[in-house]
């Protein structure tokens, strides 16, 4: 199969929107009533709800939706692997800020109004949280928990542009295997030698960044860019066989520390049976060719993604509980929050990203060309001394 072939990817955006709705409704259903540690920044779900909306009845389906992260890390390890081929190091940085920046400036913006509004946390804290978001800071903290995995993406998008400005795009195998290896080994050897590490230090954001964590999901992205593009051998198959249990032991130390008020009796092997069926998603959604309508729909369904899931924390909770404030019953608010988070970020992803592109990419060409003329006029200036 050639590049040409999987040009268009329209079943992508449909396993990126399913993994996009598996994060909100474990956000709207789980954490805001059943997440510890109430009063942290990364529940202001559960703050703004204060406890007066709870779904335990939907607990067994949708405790699992933490796996739409992994699945989201899987699908970038393709996409910036197929974004990143045949493109120069500038191209591909400018590509990266203007997808990344504009839906964060946006959305970070209309989130830190609504928190204002709400009375959460003084200004002062609010304006910290708004300078770490729009930066992307690795560290935050952010206006919403949801903005951690950006750090993350960040990192992988560096050592694309590394493998890129080092004209090795050609060993972005050799890449895959390092991220993944390293990573695999980490979850395998750690599962057997030091499993109590692991799980005290989950979320410690040093082992995030350094991808030990996440490694796998991207990996295993890239191997089938890799598999897609080159065809398949012994050794992406052996590789493929060290990943998955890596990813299986990572996503069961997940369930283990679920963050929740109390222990939950769920099988792990739910959110994994989930993730192993998005894969196989992702690599039928290889071959799919919708009709052109269906296409466009899902498109935009893609687009709209990157918003929800940066509004659907704060804005659905706070949709939620004016929802059962104005007299609904749990379910119908939960229904009118769903709908209204996804018309949100597909206006977001319609109307507003688009101008936001548009100048920030205006603003780095006029930036690169001042830059160029500069080293230009620079050469000039040395050239008759030498």
């Amino acid at each position: 199969m050639n590049r040409r072939y999987i040009k268009a990817v329209p079943g992508l955006d449909a396993v990126r929107f399913f993994a996009a709705m598996l994060v909100m409704f474990y956000h709207l259903t789980v954490y805001t009533w059943a997440a510890k540690s109430a009063h942290s920044s990364k529940v202001l779900a559960a703050r703004i709800v204060s406890g007066d909306v709870a779904f335990p009845e939907l607990f067994h389906i949708t405790w699992c939706g933490f796996i739409g992260v992994q699945i989201f890390f899987v699908m970038s390890g393709f996409i910036i692997a197929y974004s990143a081929a045949g493109a120069g190091a500038l191209i591909f940085l400018r590509g990266r800020i203007v997808r990344l920046f504009p839906a964060a400036w946006i959305c970070a913006t209309g989130t830190i109004v609504l928190l204002w509004a709400l009375h959460i946390d003084v200004r002062e804290a609010l304006w910290a949280r708004y300078v770490d978001t729009i930066t992307l800071s690795p560290f935050g903290p952010w206006v919403d928990g949801v903005y951690w995995t950006l750090g993350i993406e960040i990192v992988f998008y560096a050592l694309m542009l590394g493998l890129i400005a080092a004209n090795g795009f050609r060993q972005l195998i050799v890449l895959c295997y390092v991220i993944g290896g390293a990573s695999a080994a980490y979850w395998l050897i750690g599962a057997l030698a030091f499993p109590s590490f692991q799980l005290v230090h989950l979320w410690d954001r040093y082992l995030q960044l350094s991808l030990l964590e996440h490694g796998v999901y991207f990996a295993l992205g890239m191997l089938v860019y890799c598999v897609t593009l080159g065809g398949r051998s012994g050794g992406h198959a052996a590789f493929a066989a060290l990943l998955l249990p890596a990813a299986a032991v990572e996503i069961h130390t997940k369930a283990l520390d679920n963050n929740l008020t109390f222990q939950s009796a769920e099988p792990d092997v739910v959110p994994i049976a989930i993730f192993l069926l998005a894969l196989v998603a992702i690599l039928a959604s290889l071959r799919w060719r919708p009709n052109e309508a269906t296409a466009r729909r899902l498109r935009m369904a893609g687009l709209a993604t990157y918003p929800l899931y940066l509004i659907h924390d704060v804005f659905g909770a706070a949709f939620l509980k004016f929802g059962v404030d104005l007299g609904l019953n749990r379910f119908a608010a939960l229904g009118v929050t769903v709908t209204l988070c996804v018309g949100a970020s597909w206006f977001v992803a319609a109307a507003l990203e688009p101008m936001v592109r548009r100048r920030l990419g205006s603003a780095f060409d006029r930036v690169l060309q001042v830059t160029r003329m500069a080293g230009r006029n620079a050469v000039r200036l040395v050239a008759p001394a030498t």
